[in-house]
């Protein structure tokens, strides 16, 4: 599906400012008072998240999610996974695929190696924020099959946050139902029944840098002292 031009939106900030205040409605449903923990999945959500985050005054982190992809053809991507979580898997693509998951291991540690990697990286070595009895938000810039927010949500179960939220400005409606057994909400703006890819939903969405998401975070953590 190719999207109207007045349903796209014209970047990532844009995207960010509906987006927050679509979460802020959500909030006040829900009952949440308390200062939420907006996480930016890596990298396209991390602008996403820090405009979420500076609008309904929430802290900011980042959780790093990567793609694993065949040992043989890395581009193929069958699953993902994100910081000290599971692997999650896109068993269509691994049947198609012909493979087992056990095949998987050399591209599964190679992943993870990279997950810490860039997590150091991204926090400046600071630890991840602790997600123990918080409202969690885990923002991405877009969802077509799920299973990249299904690892990043995953992997802060183990955490224990006292309500855990997915938003995102697009997402695909047949890989939303999903989500309702890994997070206590999901929070859209677009949620088309044919969705092909993230970027036709943006007029402007740059390819970002691990430079570009140290920045965006260091700057969001300057401002939060300054304040």
């Amino acid at each position: 599906m190719v999207p109207d031009e007045s349903e796209r939106f014209a970047d990532r900030a844009e995207a960010g400012s509906a987006l927050a205040d679509e979460i802020s409605r959500y909030l006040r449903e829900h009952g949440v008072a308390e200062r939420p923990l907006v996480l930016g999945m890596s990298r396209g959500g991390v602008p996403v998240a820090a405009e979420v985050a500076r609008a309904i005054g929430a802290d900011l982190d980042v959780i790093v999610v990567d793609a694993v992809g065949l040992p043989w053809k890395p581009d193929f991507k069958v699953g993902a996974i994100a910081e000290n979580g599971p692997m999650v898997i896109n068993h269509d693509k691994l049947t198609r695929a012909d493979v087992a998951t056990n095949d998987l291991a050399p591209s599964l540690s190679a992943a993870r190696t990279e997950l810490f990697r860039l997590a150091d990286l991204y926090r400046d070595g600071r630890p991840a924020t602790d997600v123990a009895d918080r409202t969690v938000i885990v923002v991405d810039d877009g969802m077509q099959t799920g299973v990249r927010a299904r690892a990043a949500l995953r992997a802060l179960h183990a955490g224990m946050p006292a309500h855990l939220v997915f938003a995102t400005p697009v997402c695909a409606a047949e890989a939303s139902g999903a989500l309702e057994v890994e997070a206590d909400g999901l929070v859209h703006l677009r949620c088309p029944c044919c969705f092909s890819a993230t970027g036709l939903w943006y007029r402007d969405i740059p390819e970002l840098t691990d430079a570009d998401i140290t920045g965006i975070l260091r700057a969001e953590r300057t401002l939060a002292t300054a304040g």
